[in-house]
């Protein structure tokens, strides 16, 4: 409704109806009324409107039902309490008669209560004193378990950057030497295309298609090159370059978010995005990815699908795939969530702060 798309909105609204009641329900009709006109159907809108009108009526007078009976529910309270203080007048003498001994009781009950209050504090000040001690137990032990986690921490976040960095080492060697003598092999090769075209025909698109592979690898091992462009359209080559084995269909969809963010923030997005894909592509047996970019309460929204087998997330151990994933979730202040079950694929958004 917000983005004024109705026909997407009114389905949603038809399905809430069968789940709401009372002034909710009218608030829905007034949604659908509101999503019918603005769509032009107006005879709906009619319906709506008049469905809202006569469940607002049905509230009002249930509502003046009830404030009726609570009115005569009061009347006879107060009818009763007359007739108490009527029968209290006339019992007043006897009553006075048992007043002496009345206090009396009252005294050695008051003696017996004092008492009472005060084992009662002495046994609450004892308890008080033991919660004091069990809560600074239980500090004690949250400060620890925070230093192992912030430990954990420190060491994933080493291994990360490690990573980063021999993947940008074997990345420069890939490209140095591997390609640096394919380029070679293929001048020695053009020597040979006169003298024998038949075997230049056989070895020089193997070649070729060797030099595109160190390359590609090169390029993928390379993300801070790719980045440099903005996060979307590095994650768009690698789609495209994902989608040229004809194995896994992969589209990315920017609905709103045009903003450029910090190259830290965007490098840890796009190895998130990396490791969610090596993941379909080795466990997941997809046949499309769905990857959506939006903007929202100034955050980026990032959303991520696949079609493949799913998993239980709640039996399924989380493997190092995830923990990186999380880690680097937690590293730029971000949030994110799972939801996966087998045989309905995997779904995982992720929300970082601009």
């Amino acid at each position: 409704m917000k983005k004024q798309n109705y026909p997407k909105a009114i389905p949603y609204l038809e399905t809430a109806s069968t789940k709401l009641k009372g002034k909710m329900l009218a608030t829905n009709y007034e949604n659908l009324k509101d999503a019918y006109k603005a769509s032009g159907q107006t005879s709906k809108a009619l319906e709506y409107a008049e469905k809202s009108q006569q469940l607002k009526d049905s509230v009002l007078n249930a509502e003046n039902q009830k404030a009726f009976v609570e009115i005569e529910a009061k009347y006879e309270a107060e009818k009763k309490e007359l007739e108490i203080l009527n029968l209290k007048n006339a019992n007043l003498e006897t009553d006075i008669k048992r007043r002496k001994n009345r206090n009396f009781l009252i005294g050695a009950l008051g003696l017996l209560g004092a008492t009472l209050i005060i084992g009662f504090l002495m046994l609450k000040n004892s308890r008080r004193k033991r919660t004091i001690a069990e809560q600074r137990q239980a500090l004690e032990s949250e400060k620890v378990e925070t230093l192992l986690k912030d430990q954990e921490l420190i060491g994933l976040d080493a291994m990360l950057e490690g990573q980063e960095k021999e993947r940008q080492k074997i990345a420069q060697d890939i490209h140095d030497n591997l390609g640096g003598k394919l380029s070679t092999l293929k001048l020695y090769l053009e020597d040979i295309e006169n003298s024998n075209p038949e075997a230049f025909n056989k070895i020089n698109p193997l070649l070729e298609d060797t030099y595109d592979d160190v390359r590609n690898i090169a390029h993928d091992k390379q993300s801070s090159a790719l980045i440099d462009k903005g996060l979307i359209p590095a994650v768009q080559l690698v789609a495209n370059r994902i989608k040229g084995s004809k194995k896994l269909d992969i589209e990315v969809n920017n609905i709103d978010f045009h903003s450029r963010i910090q190259n830290f923030k965007e490098l840890q997005l796009f190895r998130i995005i990396q490791e969610l894909l090596t993941n379909t592509i080795k466990h997941a047996k997809a046949k499309q990815v769905n990857i959506q970019f939006s903007e929202d309460d100034n955050q980026l929204n990032l959303v991520y699908e696949d079609d493949g087998k799913g998993f239980n997330a709640n039996t399924t151990k989380r493997g190092l795939g995830l923990q990186n994933i999380a880690h680097r979730v937690e590293k730029v202040g971000g949030r994110f969530s799972l939801d996966t079950s087998k045989g309905n694929g995997t779904t995982v958004i992720v929300n970082v702060p601009l």
